[in-house]
């Protein structure tokens, strides 16, 4: 099996609609390029994920709109004007 890893890819801010106000990491998910020979040898990023610094996963629903999953289970809408934000 291949070799991959999780890098921090970035942040940003995304806010509640009541203004509470939450940073945003984005993680990538790579994938080894070597060969089985070891040849070669870069990363290829693969999927993205996203989660807040208190560790509750964030879904991507558009540009700039996004879902956060509370730890009770609710999904709560979360908006982005920041520059880095996807």
């Amino acid at each position: 099996m291949g070799r991959k890893r999780t890098v921090r890819a970035g942040t940003f801010t995304a806010r509640e609609d009541d203004g509470t106000e939450h940073t945003v990491v984005i993680f990538s998910h790579q994938f080894s390029t070597a060969t089985l020979d070891g040849a070669g040898g870069g990363w290829m990023d693969g999927s993205r994920s996203m989660s807040t610094t208190k560790g509750q996963h964030v879904n991507f629903k558009a540009s700039r709109e996004y879902e956060l999953l509370t730890n009770n289970g609710q999904l709560v809408r979360l908006t982005s004007d920041d520059p880095n934000a996807p």
